[in-house]
């Protein structure tokens, strides 16, 4: 069932992204056409060069605005309002739906990132020698590879830390929403209110545990744990730490979501 979830959450959420693709890509080409014309001494070629560049500058951070807003969207509209009586009567868990919502809003938060990346080579052809920073970046991480495997062989694990952070961090941020809209839909009136408070609440409960716990790292006696402890093995410490942080973080948000939704939904 956790497919057929996943393939009907995927069709209905495409047909938001791909338009938006669509125009980012479209103004990245425009914008890089216009450049061609560049060298005409014409004022409204400069207006039009200023006009589409703004429309991309728009687009590309709207990418990343929309992602959110239609996962949001998505998860409030098939959950809390009149879609939840059809949701919640489908013969899966909570933890299915909460599973496939959260698979597919991770993978659009990936493509996006993906997408906007591509628009920027795209608005930058001609101007750059994409094959020479390949070249020279493909040389750097050959030496980069060699480096860690002589003098710091535990960066590795360092690397792999922050990988997960990243995308324990990226997860918790789209739980993070949920838990907000399960948060919001207690209330009879105003759901979508209370939910913005309780994001943005969730934030500063977040930032304020992080703080802390970034604060409290540096006093910790891990020497006694870890009597040769330098520079590198300090730092897969702290990151350990932080990755034990992010973890509990996206604990508690998915299981408040997966409690609140379990027992006390208000469709109302």
């Amino acid at each position: 069932m956790l497919s057929k979830l996943l393939k009907y959450e995927w069709k209905a959420t495409a047909r938001f992204f791909l338009p938006i693709y669509g125009l980012l890509f479209a103004m990245a080409v425009a914008s890089r056409i216009s450049w061609l014309f560049s060298e005409v001494d014409n004022v409204w070629n400069r207006v039009l060069e200023i006009t589409l560049l703004m429309g991309y500058i728009f687009m590309f951070g709207g990418v990343f605005v929309a992602t959110f807003l239609v996962i949001a969207y998505r998860f409030y509209k098939n959950m809390f309002t009149d879609e939840g009586y059809l949701t919640f009567t489908l013969p899966v868990s909570v933890g299915n739906l909460l599973t496939s919502k959260l698979i597919i809003a991770f993978i659009w938060s990936v493509f996006s990132t993906i997408i906007a990346v591509f628009s920027i080579v795209i608005l930058m052809l001609g101007y750059v020698q994409f094959d020479t920073i390949f070249q020279q970046l493909g040389m750097v991480w050959d030496e980069l590879v060699r480096a860690m495997a002589e003098y710091a062989p535990h960066s590795w694990l360092i690397l792999t830390e922050g990988i997960l952070l990243v995308i324990l961090a990226l997860i918790a941020s789209i739980l993070r929403i949920f838990a907000s809209f399960a948060v919001g839909q207690l209330t009879g009136k105003h759901k979508v209110l209370l939910a913005i408070g309780a994001y943005f609440g969730f934030g500063v409960v977040e930032q304020f545990f992080g703080l802390t716990v970034l604060m409290i790292t540096p006093y910790l006696n891990y020497r006694e744990v870890f009597p040769d402890a330098y520079g590198i093995v300090t730092g897969e410490i702290v990151l350990l730490v932080l990755l034990i942080v992010q973890l509990v973080v996206t604990a508690i948000y998915g299981v408040v979501t997966w409690v609140l939704m379990k027992r006390n939904v208000n469709l109302q």
